[in-house]
């Protein structure tokens, strides 16, 4: 796609609202990717200190390291992909307890 040229500032002239609008998705999904790393960071570092501590128990230090590192890391790499999987099935889930007669519905309920 050519690029279209600006107009003097003085015209009053603003840039196509179709580079306004690539922009703002770009920004957003940079926002969800970072809401979704640090979230992954936050639980790589709760499960990385877990395996950490079960690992030293029963193998040594430098094994409880190795898998509290690798379960951080991890983690954080995939924290976005785990951020929609997790929005994903909360809609899912709800879709599915509303729904007559399902597994999850209050209607199916007996008591």
């Amino acid at each position: 796609m050519a690029k279209m040229p600006l107009k003097s500032a003085s015209s009053g002239a603003t840039a196509p609202a179709v580079g306004a609008q690539e922009c703002t998705r770009k920004v957003e999904m940079n926002s969800f990717l970072w809401i979704g790393t640090s979230l992954g960071a936050f639980f790589g570092i709760l499960h990385g200190a877990y395996l950490y501590r079960q690992q030293i128990a029963e193998r040594g230090r430098a094994t409880g390291l190795y898998y509290g590192i690798w379960a951080f890391a991890l983690w954080t790499l995939f924290g976005a992909y785990v951020l929609v999987f997790w929005i994903l099935g909360f809609i899912v889930y709800s879709i599915a307890r509303l729904a007559p007669g399902g597994r999850w519905s209050a209607r199916s309920a007996k008591g």
